[in-house]
């Protein structure tokens, strides 16, 4: 799963083609460059930290908080038709819909640490797009996931990480990216209420004090509703990002 704009290392295919055959896991993941879109690396991401070993998500649930991004894996094709699992045409988070249930349902992942995709940085994109409202389907793609984790009897065992993934992507990421381009918008307390709906005892996620310092501050301002201090916050990241 390519995006038009994005590219890969000539070696991905044949290396986590050797993985996956080597090892019979049914998804192999690999880091991401960010880039410029003058072929620049800003930084680089990786799922995983325990590189080339078999893993199990069933006995590392934390690994559905890595960031659900499609383009930087390659899986089984059996995967999607066996579990259900499709990409919905034409929605923003489409991969955040397909991704969060992959981890659910497979039975091993392998990460690589080679950076292999190159993702590049434009302003149209999703994470950049003055298209504000449409930051509210990340409700739809939540409700999608849960329905599919209630749907298999797996809510009660990923509750903790279902209410993480609500604190980072919709009360956070998506807060923040609204509040970068009004911090009036009626989206705001939208999806703080979301939260609270399904996770009123959120501020006791065992994994918030794992956040870093910016995601923890991130989160304070959030609480407090200075929405023009997330906004700041998120213009001295980009600025720093480069």
């Amino acid at each position: 799963f390519v995006d038009s704009d994005d590219y890969l290392h000539t070696d991905t295919v044949e290396t986590a083609h050797k993985v996956i055959s080597k090892k019979d896991v049914d998804m192999v993941a690999f880091g991401i460059n960010f880039v410029s879109e003058d072929g620049r690396i800003i930084k680089v991401k990786y799922d995983g930290t325990d590189f080339g070993k078999v893993i199990n998500p069933a006995s590392n649930p934390s690994l559905i908080l890595n960031v659900p991004n499609a383009w930087n894996k390659i899986y089984k094709t059996e995967l999607f038709s066996k579990h259900n699992i499709w990409f919905p045409a034409r929605a923003w988070y489409e991969a955040m819909r397909s991704i969060v249930k992959m981890y659910a349902v497979i039975d091993s992942v392998v990460y690589i640490q080679e950076a292999f995709y190159y993702y590049v940085q434009r302003k149209e994109s999703i994470m950049h797009s003055s298209n504000i409202e449409r930051n509210k389907e990340i409700l739809d793609a939540f409700d999608d996931i849960f329905e599919y984790y209630d749907g298999r009897a797996l809510t009660n065992a990923y509750r903790d990480e279902l209410e993480q993934l609500t604190i980072l992507n919709v009360y956070m990421a998506a807060s923040g990216r609204v509040a970068a381009l009004d911090v009036k918008s009626n989206l705001l307390p939208l999806f703080r209420n979301y939260l609270t709906e399904h996770f009123p005892q959120y501020t006791k996620n065992k994994y918030i004090s794992r956040l870093n310092i910016q995601r923890r501050t991130l989160l304070y301002f959030l609480e407090i509703k200075q929405y023009w201090l997330v906004r700041v916050l998120g213009l001295i990241k980009n600025r720093l990002d480069g």
